[in-house]
């Protein structure tokens, strides 16, 4: 058992490391790659296709082994099942059923895996494992680039930005964004190899800095200033929580006033537009496009296909080959419709009210703060990105199934039940 346990947990590393992306490109391209290049498609290329059915085949022997934990655990997340399901049975409306299928089916193991290490880890365990594996994404982009300039920065309009191991700029500064939220988390909670984390925040904060993603600082300084009104949340008392909310919302709506009075000047220093460097361009074309399928759009990656599908009015409108909506929001409607929407912002509110739920309860005040930052990252990474929601390849899907079961299967037992029941620290498989 304790050989099963260490395997478990480097190859629990190395799923992290496959699912940052970080070794999409050279995986795929070699180091003579330079400049940004795609890795939605990462499940039709044969070695990354295979390296994932590894790693579902051992999540699916696993779950099996802990069939009496993981069954419970995933009735529990009807929602999270639906959407992928939903993603498999849209081949009956895509123009690529093949396409659609696939992905799906890895979409649906992307959640088995999800749902297990809700049962299998506590949640620090789980920001160790990501500590790790995005830490060696986060080296292993330095290193790349010091000794390959040509593969580790951008070309062209992105000429001189850091993406490191990762297909672009903008992929190397999310997933930055979320090793220094998870360092952070982990130092402010006194774990040990303080040092360590300490290093991830300053490695991560660089390269998020190098990648020069404007949205990018935006959305980490959001993070971080969440992070007080969190932790009031989890120490004060319900009227103080009520009161830091409040504070909140006044203080968003007041920076909301200034930002819309003040947007040119703003969005010039950022070295931007009011178009969003051509995004509303994009999106006046997608709203279109929904209008005429709205309720189940057009199957699960049915729709973003280059000049030979309905993404090539995209093209013809705005002049410019998108490979994705740059909004998650708007590309989940394409793929599964105001249903698919439906179900995510379900799934997605009661998630947040039982991460609330999960801060007040928990012993371990910065580590049970991670749920929620994770919820505002989603959520603010979503407006100006897509292959954040709904995406079979990246770690963001896999992570959110994790919270949302996370949240319902570990929430502490009452006092006066404790002794009946363990808990996830004490039990015999962590």
């Amino acid at each position: 058992m304790i050989i099963l346990n260490r395997f478990e947990a480097v190859f629990t590393v190395f799923t992290m490391l496959y699912y940052s992306s970080a070794l999409y490109r050279i995986l795929v391209d070699g180091l003579n790659s330079s400049g940004a290049s795609s890795s939605s498609g990462a499940d039709s290329n044969p070695m990354l296709l295979l390296m994932q059915l590894v790693i579902l085949a051992v999540y699916f022997a696993l779950s099996a082994l802990r069939w009496r934990k993981f069954i419970p655990a995933a009735m529990k997340v009807p929602l999270c099942w639906a959407l992928p399901l939903l993603a498999t049975l849209s081949t009956q409306w895509s123009e690529v059923p093949d396409l659609s299928l696939r992905r799906g089916l890895l979409l649906v193991g992307a959640t088995l895996v999800g749902v297990y290490w809700s049962i299998r880890y506590p949640l620090m365990t789980i920001l160790r494992w990501i500590g790790w594996g995005f830490g060696f994404a986060a080296v292993g982009s330095v290193v790349f680039t010091l000794a390959f300039p040509a593969f580790g920065m951008g070309i062209d309009e992105h000429a001189g930005a850091w993406q490191g191991m990762f297909a672009q700029k903008n992929a190397l500064s999310r997933a930055m964004i979320l090793a220094f939220m998870t360092y952070f988390c982990l130092v402010l909670d006194r774990q040990r190899l303080r040092w360590l984390w300490w290093s991830g925040i300053a490695i991560a904060f660089a390269l998020i800095l190098l990648s020069t993603s404007k949205s990018g600082l935006l959305i980490l300084g959001t993070v971080v200033a969440c992070i007080p009104l969190f932790r009031a949340l989890k120490t004060g008392s319900a009227p103080r929580a009520l009161l830091w909310v409040l504070v909140a919302l006044l203080t968003t709506s007041c920076i909301s006033l200034v930002v819309i009075a003040n947007a040119e000047l703003i969005v010039a220093a950022l070295g931007r537009d009011l178009t969003l460097t051509g995004r509303t361009g994009i999106w006046e074309v997608l709203s279109s496009k929904i209008a005429a399928r709205p309720w189940l759009g057009y199957g699960y990656k049915g729709f973003w296909l280059d000049m030979d599908g309905e993404s090539s009015d995209v093209w013809y409108a705005t002049f410019f080959m998108s490979p994705n909506g740059h909004n998650g929001y708007l590309d989940l409607v394409l793929d599964l419709g105001l249903v698919g929407l439906g179900i995510f912002a379900v799934s997605f509110v009661l998630a947040v009210a039982r991460c609330a739920v999960w801060l007040r309860v928990q012993s371990q005040p910065m580590v049970a703060v991670f749920p929620l930052l994770y919820m505002v990252y989603l959520t603010l990474s979503n407006i100006t990105e897509s292959s954040l929601i709904l995406e079979p390849n990246y770690i963001f899907w896999l992570l959110y199934v994790t919270i949302v079961a996370m949240v319902q299967v570990q929430m502490p037992v009452p006092k006066r039940s404790r002794k009946l029941q363990p808990s996830l620290e004490e039990s015999s498989y962590v």
